[in-house]
Protein backbone atom coordinates (compact mmCIF):
# COMPACT_ATOMS: atom_id res chain seq x y z
CA UNK A 1 0.00 0.00 0.00
CA UNK A 2 2.91 2.38 0.63
CA UNK A 3 4.18 2.04 -2.94
CA UNK A 4 0.80 2.63 -4.58
CA UNK A 5 0.86 5.59 -6.94
CA UNK A 6 -2.58 7.16 -6.98
CA UNK A 7 -1.83 9.03 -10.20
CA UNK A 8 -1.63 5.81 -12.20
CA UNK A 9 -4.25 3.14 -12.75
CA UNK A 10 -8.01 3.06 -12.70
CA UNK A 11 -9.87 5.44 -10.43
CA UNK A 12 -12.34 2.73 -9.44
CA UNK A 13 -9.51 0.58 -8.08
CA UNK A 14 -8.10 3.46 -6.04
CA UNK A 15 -11.59 4.31 -4.81
CA UNK A 16 -12.14 0.76 -3.56
CA UNK A 17 -8.68 0.67 -2.00
CA UNK A 18 -9.42 3.79 0.04
CA UNK A 19 -13.17 3.47 0.60
CA UNK A 20 -13.47 -0.13 1.80
CA UNK A 21 -11.31 0.28 4.95
CA UNK A 22 -13.06 3.57 5.74
CA UNK A 23 -16.46 1.90 5.37
CA UNK A 24 -15.45 -0.92 7.72
CA UNK A 25 -14.21 1.63 10.25
CA UNK A 26 -17.54 3.47 10.17
CA UNK A 27 -19.44 0.17 10.41
CA UNK A 28 -17.57 -0.89 13.55
CA UNK A 29 -17.97 2.57 15.10
CA UNK A 30 -21.72 2.35 14.52
CA UNK A 31 -21.90 -1.18 15.93
CA UNK A 32 -19.98 0.02 18.98
CA UNK A 33 -22.56 2.75 19.56
CA UNK A 34 -25.48 0.33 19.07
CA UNK A 35 -24.06 -2.11 21.61
CA UNK A 36 -23.32 0.77 23.96
CA UNK A 37 -26.93 1.99 23.80
CA UNK A 38 -28.24 -1.55 24.23
CA UNK A 39 -26.38 -2.11 27.48
CA UNK A 40 -27.14 1.41 28.69
CA UNK A 41 -30.81 0.66 28.03
CA UNK A 42 -30.59 -2.11 30.63
CA UNK A 43 -29.64 0.56 33.17
CA UNK A 44 -32.45 2.94 32.31
CA UNK A 45 -33.53 5.85 30.17
CA UNK A 46 -31.26 8.35 31.91
CA UNK A 47 -28.23 6.30 30.91
CA UNK A 48 -29.39 6.29 27.29
CA UNK A 49 -29.98 10.03 27.40
CA UNK A 50 -26.50 10.56 28.79
CA UNK A 51 -24.99 8.51 25.98
CA UNK A 52 -26.98 10.45 23.37
CA UNK A 53 -25.80 13.81 24.71
CA UNK A 54 -22.25 12.60 25.19
CA UNK A 55 -22.12 11.21 21.65
CA UNK A 56 -23.17 14.55 20.17
CA UNK A 57 -20.49 16.41 22.13
CA UNK A 58 -17.89 13.81 21.13
CA UNK A 59 -18.92 14.04 17.48
CA UNK A 60 -18.58 17.84 17.49
CA UNK A 61 -15.12 17.62 19.07
CA UNK A 62 -14.05 15.01 16.50
CA UNK A 63 -15.30 17.17 13.62
CA UNK A 64 -13.43 20.22 14.92
CA UNK A 65 -10.29 18.13 15.47
CA UNK A 66 -10.36 16.63 11.97
CA UNK A 67 -11.02 20.03 10.43
CA UNK A 68 -8.17 21.69 12.32
CA UNK A 69 -5.85 18.80 11.54
CA UNK A 70 -6.54 19.04 7.82
CA UNK A 71 -6.25 22.82 7.76
CA UNK A 72 -3.03 22.93 9.76
CA UNK A 73 -1.38 20.20 7.72
CA UNK A 74 -2.24 22.11 4.53
CA UNK A 75 -0.76 25.28 6.01
CA UNK A 76 2.37 23.67 7.45
CA UNK A 77 3.43 21.37 4.59
CA UNK A 78 5.32 24.08 2.64
CA UNK A 79 7.47 24.75 5.70
CA UNK A 80 8.13 21.10 6.62
CA UNK A 81 10.83 20.41 4.06
CA UNK A 82 8.69 17.90 2.18
CA UNK A 83 9.13 19.72 -1.12
CA UNK A 84 12.89 19.90 -0.67
CA UNK A 85 12.96 16.17 0.11
CA UNK A 86 10.98 15.30 -3.01
CA UNK A 87 13.18 17.44 -5.26
CA UNK A 88 16.34 16.02 -3.65
CA UNK A 89 15.10 12.44 -4.10
CA UNK A 90 14.23 13.05 -7.74
CA UNK A 91 17.60 14.68 -8.40
CA UNK A 92 19.50 11.82 -6.73
CA UNK A 93 17.91 8.71 -8.13
CA UNK A 94 19.84 6.40 -5.84
CA UNK A 95 18.37 8.15 -2.80
CA UNK A 96 21.36 7.27 -0.64
CA UNK A 97 23.80 10.10 -1.25
CA UNK A 98 25.27 12.34 1.38
CA UNK A 99 24.79 16.06 1.28
CA UNK A 100 22.40 18.79 2.12
CA UNK A 101 18.82 18.89 1.04
CA UNK A 102 18.68 21.74 -1.41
Amino acid sequence: MINDDLTKGQISHHFRTLAVPAAFGMLFATLYNVVDVFFAGMLGTYAQAGLAIGYQAFFIMMAVGFGLGSALSALCIPFSGFYRLVHWTLANTSGVRRGKLS
